[in-house]
């Protein structure tokens, strides 16, 4: 069994890579190998936003929010090293070993179970999606406002997540109510991930690596299933329109909401008539006819990610990087499955382009509004921040705007992300390091939320009492109505009796002002271990999220990470990431349709 990462000191883990001629360089050599890249490409890690930095040891060490450890490592570090520029260009492995240490909490010593090893073949940020539930320590603070070159940096990166690259292996956290998990009747043999949910809760989409999840699963990679919660299905759909599975890794999985759709990234490249290059793009799959169809934006592809479906899943918004977009910037689109036109909407209301980078959209019901986070300066007037933040674009009048706003219209003070958007298109929900978006606002990332008709900008990160949150709070998702808003959070005091010290999933209701932890078991006990990436059904009674923790279901044996699916009116939780019978895998990225 691997250890828990929240039990693993990141400063002795031991990172170094291995050419293709089996010479093992060390660190002091690939500092040197780092520098001269970084001269060559003018390159920098961007260190000053800890999360989002490149360099996969300053990753591991300085993960402010995950590892719990102090950001901001200088080039002074002898274990800094920028792997992407010497993977890219060397055509390297990395590999990366995680030393046994004591598990603090259980008492009991956590072995590990092998290396984790990969080739990578784009950036190291596509980790992300996955390295982002490794914590079980409490963080440190955190700076949050950057330089203009450390904005670009971090924008870069955020193109780059959820995509699966490197298969990583995770270990089991705790939640307070009941969870129910969704694969089958058994366990997964390999790690699953959060992804989607139907709009009333039926199916979960997620990733999995598991390969007893479905019989036939033999291609060694991670694949997109569909569990059907009625029927006690999982179905894999990460095929192409004929049933053969994927010859490549499949990730980042959305459900339309009548859970007909669903898209997904991947870098195989036998999904598609045509389709022969096994880079990573964005893949529709009818669940009703079976066929699968390939989302292109013309022969300059480079990369697609973060989908977002409309209602009825005829609308696809989603972030693409290409060759022959300005500046191979990163941009978001809109594809309509009926005409098969594809249009840019990460545009200003005359229809220019952003000069810079934009990223993870989010789609009305109807298709009409896609929020998306940005760090040009050319969508609206007077963006002077220097920070990344939140426009939404109307595609029937073309108007762009921005919401990371406060209530009076004024631009915030720090970074905006992680945008989400209600059916109708009225409340936008985001995280943001602003402290001028709120009264009384301190040091911490906070969940703000913004009403297009009102104007209003309001802190939803708090108890029941409207205290604020005493530490981090991130990706937040809205429900369809606008009334619930899942995130995540390491705050200790958004509810009593919360001290796990994990990074918990909570449920904040706008009607009543009440915060509650849903990442919990059937009897309420918290959760042992971290929870992360919550997803809504549209009125807001399930919600769906990604758990290291073992005791959210009876016998969860695994030692995998979990996707699981908490019943808000009943207070049930169960796993989602099961097989019809007991899958044995780690799961993630859930969605609820």
């Amino acid at each position: 069994m691997l250890p828990d990462p929240g039990s693993v000191n990141a400063q002795t883990s031991i990172p170094y890579v291995m050419l293709k001629a089996k010479k093992r360089l060390k660190l002091n050599q690939l500092d040197r190998i780092a520098s001269m890249m970084d001269r060559k490409y003018q390159y920098r890690c961007g260190c000053g936003m800890a999360r989002f930095c490149k360099s996969l040891n300053h990753y591991l060490v300085h993960r402010h929010r995950r590892w719990g450890l102090e950001p901001g490592l200088s080039k002074q570090n002898k274990n800094h090293f920028e792997p992407n520029r010497t993977f890219k260009i060397l055509n390297v492995l990395l590999i990366l070993k995680i030393q046994d240490q004591k598990n603090m909490n259980s008492g009991q010593s956590a072995g590990i179970s092998r290396t984790m090893v990969s080739r990578f073949i784009i950036r190291l940020s596509l980790i992300e999606n996955i390295l982002s539930i490794f914590s079980d320590k409490k963080p440190k603070q955190e700076t949050r406002n950057f330089t203009r070159k450390q904005k670009e940096a971090i924008m870069r990166n955020r193109i780059f997540l959820g995509l699966l690259v490197l298969i990583v292996f995770l270990t089991p956290a705790a939640v307070k109510a009941d969870i129910t998990r969704i694969i089958g009747t058994g366990e997964a043999n390999n790690q699953s991930q959060a992804g989607s949910i139907s709009g009333d809760g039926r199916y979960v989409a997620f990733q999995s690596s598991a390969s007893n999840m479905v019989l036939d699963d033999t291609n060694g990679c991670s694949d997109i299933f569909v569990r059907d919660r009625q029927a006690g299905t999982t179905t894999r759909v990460s095929l192409d329109s004929s049933g053969n599975q994927a010859d490549g890794h499949s990730t980042c999985p959305v459900i339309s909401k009548d859970g007909r759709y669903v898209a997904f990234i991947s870098n195989a490249a036998n999904l598609a008539s045509g389709d022969a290059n096994a880079t990573w793009k964005i893949f529709m799959h009818d669940r009703q006819t079976h066929g699968t169809t390939c989302i292109s934006i013309g022969s300059g592809d480079v990369i697609g990610v973060t989908p977002s479906l409309s209602e009825n899943g005829r609308y696809l918004a989603f972030t693409a990087t290409a060759n022959n977009l300005p500046n191979a910037r990163s941009a978001v689109f809109v594809h309509d499955n009926q005409t098969g036109i594809t249009t840019c909407i990460s545009v200003d209301s005359r229809g220019f382009p952003a000069n810079n980078n934009s990223s993870d959209p989010s789609i009305s019901d109807d298709g009409r509004y896609v929020v998306f986070e940005s760090n040009a300066t050319n969508l609206v007037p007077r963006d002077t921040n220097n920070f990344s933040d939140v426009f939404l674009h109307d595609r029937q009048t073309g108007i762009t705007t921005r919401t990371s706003v406060d209530s009076g219209g004024v631009q915030g003070n720090g970074i905006s992300d992680f945008p989400s958007l209600s059916g109708d298109g009225r409340y936008v929900v985001f995280r943001s390091g602003a402290t001028n978006l709120a009264p009384n606002d301190p040091y911490y990332y906070d969940i703000f939320i913004h009403d297009r008709e009102t104007g209003m900008t309001t802190k939803v990160s708090v108890d029941s009492s409207g205290n604020r949150a005493n530490g981090h709070s991130t990706r937040p998702v809205l429900s369809r109505d606008g009334r619930y808003v899942a995130f995540e959070s390491n705050a200790a005091n958004l509810v009593t009796g919360d001290d796990n010290n994990r990074w918990d999933i909570f449920l904040h209701d706008r009607q009543t002002g009440g915060t509650s932890r849903v990442s919990v078991n059937s009897n309420g006990n918290q959760a042992n271990a971290n929870s992360s990436n919550p997803k809504l059904s549209g009125d807001g009674r399930y919600v769906t999220f990604g758990s290291w923790a073992a005791n959210l279901i009876p016998d969860d044996t695994n030692a995998k990470f979990d996707v699981f699916v908490h019943d808000c009116s009943n207070g049930q939780t169960a796993r989602a990431s099961m097989r019809a019978m007991e899958p044995y895998h780690e799961s993630s990225n859930p969605s609820l349709s």
